[in-house]
């Protein structure tokens, strides 16, 4: 490697010495015989051309000088260095846009699921005040007993409905079940015993009070009880089930100008008929579950229902606190690449190794025999030069 630089060293001495003689020569000549000549005005291109054709460097020297460059050319002055480091900072603003993307449809689902899930509890309240309602018949649902039966037998098939879309999806804008993604929703529904209730172990008895013989398990199972338990109702107090439709779409036709309709003929109390709410093991089970039983297990369904709720707030609170975690993550890493990497790194090294270039090319000129050419061409070399310094400084 010594040998072979020193030859190079010593090739472009020789090229430099040539360059001179021959520049010498030409001064000379021009001096002698063509002094008319120095006195015609110049042009800048004029000058160039007729330097270039003076001395014209021979293709072997030409890639030696080349060849001596590109070995003692810096890294981070190398085309490849800058095309790996552009094509890093693209690949990763593609990834920081892809990556988080995977989540989207996570968070597109979460939204339908979380409103069926209030509108299942929502469906619940409905179904117990209007299983109550049928049976006193008294007039203060403002419905008379086949609109009442009409409208719980339409919001207890939008329970199932609404029940099965969040369970299983692809119903009601719901793509992806919970049963498929949510396992603190599943431990809620499928697992034995009751953990929705504060303090109660799963293995404990969730049985309701008023009814020892039914036995929880999970929050389904309580479900499919109160399905029956509002079927039963309907059944047994309910009227013929084709007039129940026909007077429910009536009450629904209503127009908006608020027109009585067939709402109710009259409000009256039937206390002879309160003792039911009791003496119905499907009424007791729907209010116990409901609004009803002792103060520390009321209301098992909606306390179950609520914990399927918060268990779909706690699962979307986490993708998108996972989602702005792995964005600043991804913009931290961005502004490392750019500020740290590439200009820190890269661009300040290139430019002070340019700046420090010109310095020298500026030495190299200074230092040039400047008498041995014309004035016009002392005085473009001199210019360019200014320009130079003027714009680094």
């Amino acid at each position: 490697g010594g040998e072979e630089l020193r030859g190079s060293k010593s090739k472009m001495l020789r090229m430099l010495g040539s360059f001179t003689k021959g520049a010498l020569g030409a001064s000379f000549r021009k001096n002698g015989g063509q002094k008319d000549s120095r006195q015609k005005k110049m042009t800048e291109d004029d000058i160039l051309e007729r330097r270039f054709k003076a001395v014209e460097v021979p293709e072997e020297t030409k890639n030696m000088i080349k060849s001596l460059l590109h070995r003692r050319q810096a890294w981070f002055s190398r085309r490849p260095v800058y095309i790996a480091f552009l094509t890093a900072m693209l690949a990763l603003c593609l990834f920081s846009i892809l990556y988080p993307a995977r989540v989207v449809p996570d968070i597109t689902n979460l939204g339908p699921i979380t409103n069926q899930a209030g509108r299942r509890r929502y469906l619940v309240w409905a179904c117990a005040h209007l299983s109550r309602e049928l049976v006193l018949a008294d007039g203060f649902a403002r419905m008379d007993k086949a609109t009442i039966h009409g409208a719980l037998a339409w919001h207890l098939q939008a329970l199932r409905e609404s029940n099965r879309a969040l369970r299983l999806g692809h119903a009601l804008g719901v793509r992806h079940g919970a049963d498929w993604h949510n396992q603190e929703h599943n431990d809620i529904m499928y697992e034995h015993g009751c953990i929705w209730r504060e303090g109660e172990r799963p293995e404990k008895d969730c049985s309701i009070q008023g009814l020892p013989k039914l036995r929880v398990n999970g929050l389904y199972s309580l479900i499919l009880n109160f399905y029956d338990a509002v079927e039963a109702v309907m059944a047994i107090h309910g009227v013929d089930k084709t007039a129940a439709e026909a007077a429910y779409a009536a009450y629904l036709a209503v127009g908006d100008d608020h027109s009585p309709g067939p709402e109710f003929n009259m409000v009256e109390l039937h206390a002879s008929r309160l003792h039911i709410l009791e003496d119905d093991e499907n009424l007791r089970l729907i209010i116990h579950t409901v609004d009803g039983g002792t103060p520390e297990h009321k209301g098992d369904l909606q306390h179950g229902l609520r914990a399927c709720l918060d268990a779909f707030q706690h699962e979307t609170a986490e993708i998108l606190e996972n989602v702005h975690t792995e964005a600043r993550v991804l913009y931290a890493c961005y502004m490392v690449l750019v500020v740290v990497l590439f200009y820190g790194m890269l661009f300040r090294k290139t430019m002070q190794a340019a700046g420090q270039e010109a310095v020298k090319a500026r030495g190299f000129v200074h230092k040039l025999p400047t008498y041995t050419l014309a004035k016009e061409e002392t005085d473009v070399i001199r210019r360019f030069f200014q320009h130079t310094s003027d714009s680094t400084s």
